[in-house]
C-alpha cells in the first residue's frame, strides 16, 4: 500500500515511512487501483483538498512501474 498523508496545513504528501503525522489515505500498488484513484478527482475528493501536481505525477509513475513489474 502507498500511504498519502494530509498534514495539518492541508498539504498532501507521499509517506514512504508510514510514520508522518496527519490523516492517512491509502492506495494499493496495483496499476488498476492507481488508475481508479487518479481517475477524475476521486483522490482529491477523498482528501478534501486539491493535490499538488508533483504528488499526482509521483503516484502515476508508481502505477506505471507496478504495471511493468506485473
Amino acid at each position: 500500500m502507498i500511504r498519502l498523508v494530509k498534514s495539518s496545513d492541508g498539504q498532501i504528501a507521499v509517506d514512504d515511512t508510514g510514520k508522518k503525522p496527519g490523516r492517512g489515505l491509502y492506495i494499493c500498488h496495483a496499476a488498476a487501483c492507481m488508475e481508479t484513484a487518479l481517475k477524475g478527482s476521486r483522490l482529491e475528493q477523498a482528501a478534501g483538498v486539491k493535490i499538488d501536481s508533483d504528488v499526482l505525477s509521483a503516484l502515476k509513475s508508481r502505477g506505471e512501474k507496478a504495471e511493468h513489474e506485473s
